[in-house]
């Protein structure tokens, strides 16, 4: 019957509380001739109150956003001013030790708050909050530059930084039979075929750090004829004297010509008079910055003819 009042005004409580609680209330040493081994304590049921009710709020505020690795002190009073603890429901996005709260992995994070009472006070009900667990973002910064477009078998070196994981910044062609990217990472790219190349840039993820976001080079891959062509259009756009102008665009014409008709020792051999031409003029009738310019793509033309 003790047990049962008991129980009435503290319902939850465990068998194991129960009998402590009777115990610890009964009154010692008002029995006599109890016998030998009797624990002597006489029932008393006057100690079992109606506890009060008490209530528990959290006081500080989840971060905004929360990082993956980060930790947050969690803080919440209970109005009996009883002690709280606090736990975590979801302990694969969060776990709690003591009042410290730690991130650690993305997702759904809820904290409870708990006070299981005493004698005077009823447990409170929990109290929860919860928050969404993010990854911290990173990015990539591109630091090579490739021209719009470029003849076939020319290399590129591709270089970018990444954000803070510490994860490689990988360089990987979308068009294989058009382009390759090849070395550690992928830092080197051939040019193998005319057409337009594509390359994406990315950079994985950690625990901590999400995935950057990709990025596309692209370059237009042009044959010899093509290099030879696009060439001749900036010789035509030049200030150049009109009569060297004339003798140099003859010499692309001759090229042309020579590489529509699959005569590659005549392409080489105009495309080389061209050069020769370009070479001795060159901070003279023609700009040497310019020369510099056309003597360079010519040299890739060469070697994208097979010269």
């Amino acid at each position: 019957g003790a047990a049962a009042l008991y129980l009435e005004h503290l319902p939850g409580s465990t068998p194991a509380q129960v009998a402590a609680a009777l115990l610890a209330g009964a009154t010692a040493g008002t029995i006599t001739n109890v016998g030998t081994g009797s624990p002597n304590l006489l029932l008393f049921t006057g100690f079992i109150v109606v506890p009060t009710a008490q209530t528990i709020t959290f006081s500080s505020t989840p971060p905004d956003p929360a990082f993956v690795g980060g930790s947050y002190t969690l803080v919440a009073t209970a109005s009996s001013g009883l002690t709280v603890t606090f736990t975590s429901s979801t302990p694969a996005t969060c776990t709690v030790v003591d009042a410290t709260a730690s991130f650690v992995a993305a997702g759904t994070c809820t904290l409870a708050a708990d006070q299981t009472g005493n004698g005077t006070y009823a447990g409170a009900a929990q109290d929860t909050q919860s928050m969404t667990v993010v990854r911290r973002s990173q990015a990539i910064t591109v630091t090579s530059v490739l021209p719009p477009s470029a003849v076939v078998t020319r290399t590129f070196t591709l270089a970018a930084t990444g954000g803070a994981s510490g994860q490689p910044v990988i360089f990987a062609t979308q068009t294989p039979l058009i382009c390759t990217t090849t070395g550690a990472n992928g830092t080197t790219l051939t040019l193998t075929a005319a057409g337009a190349c594509s390359v994406a840039v990315t950079q994985a993820g950690t625990t901590t750090y999400a995935p950057a976001p990709s990025q596309t080079l692209s370059i237009t891959v042009l044959t010899a004829a093509q290099a030879t062509s696009t060439l001749r259009s900036a010789v035509v756009a030049s200030t150049l004297t009109p009569d060297l102008r004339r003798a140099l665009t003859a010499k692309l014409d001759d090229a042309l010509k020579a590489l529509a008709d699959g005569k590659t020792k005549a392409a080489c051999s105009a495309l080389a008079d061209f050069a020769n031409q370009v070479r001795a003029q060159r901070g003279k009738a023609i700009p040497q910055v310019t020369a510099d310019a056309w003597l360079a793509e010519v040299a890739f033309i060469r070697t994208g003819a097979g010269c």
